[in-house]
């Protein structure tokens, strides 16, 4: 439970307040969905004279996803001015950051074409933040575009990203379509678990596992 009240009184308790534990107060209001007060925080850092470093300026972008209001202009400008203002070059991650702030607010063509004029290689977590807007969103036009710039990483297991992307638009064919493919080709997802306690013993089950003696109860 996020004691909000609590948390902010300990803050001002402290005789030191470095940029770590201004981190720690704005990324707590983050995790709890706070973004308007991760953003007041913010200010006051700012006020207070504390240099921001690196993850200051990623918590705060992502700090978007969560206002009540659309503040993208306001996040646009602050990712632009990361050089100039704090001499702090955007990395990967901050891209991945405003890109999952964009898609949040259904700007997917925005989106994209960000990553497209990147000044850096995307990494997949760019990729990845942009296609998980176009499942919430249900976007496979521009999701299918994003899923073939993940299957060109060769990465572990990309089917994923592109099944959940059709499961989510209710094509469960096509979602099961792809995981057969991915299968023959040699992917592996690790599956999921999940535990149950029944009559004070826990069951552990993966996904698909026919393996439990009472798979005949569970299925």
């Amino acid at each position: 439970m996020w004691e909000h009240e609590w948390c902010n009184q300990s803050f001002q308790l402290m005789p030191i307040r470095d940029v770590v534990s201004w981190n720690a107060l704005i990324a707590g209001h983050i995790l709890h969905g706070h973004g308007d007060e991760a953003l007041a925080v913010w200010s006051e850092m700012e006020e207070a004279g504390i240099k921001p470093d690196p993850i200051t300026l990623n918590i705060v972008i992502l700090a978007s996803r969560h206002t009540n209001l659309n503040l993208v202009d306001n996040c646009h400008r602050l990712f632009l001015t990361m050089r100039t203002n704090y001499d702090i070059e955007p990395t990967s991650q901050h891209y991945a950051s405003f890109v999952s702030v964009l898609g949040h607010w259904g700007l997917l063509e925005e989106a994209e074409e960000m990553i497209d004029k990147m000044t850096i290689e995307p990494k997949a977590s760019v990729w990845r933040a942009l296609l998980d807007s176009c499942r919430i969103h249900n976007n496979t036009t521009i999701g299918k575009r994003v899923a073939k710039h993940i299957l060109a990483m060769k990465l572990q297991d990309p089917s994923t990203y592109m099944s959940n992307l059709y499961s989510a638009s209710g094509r469960w064919h096509c979602s099961e379509m792809v995981r057969e493919d991915m299968r023959e080709k040699g992917f592996r997802k690790n599956p999921s678990r999940s535990w149950i306690i029944h009559q004070n013993n826990a069951h552990s089950l993966y996904a698909r596992d026919k393996s439990h003696p009472q798979t005949k109860d569970i299925y």
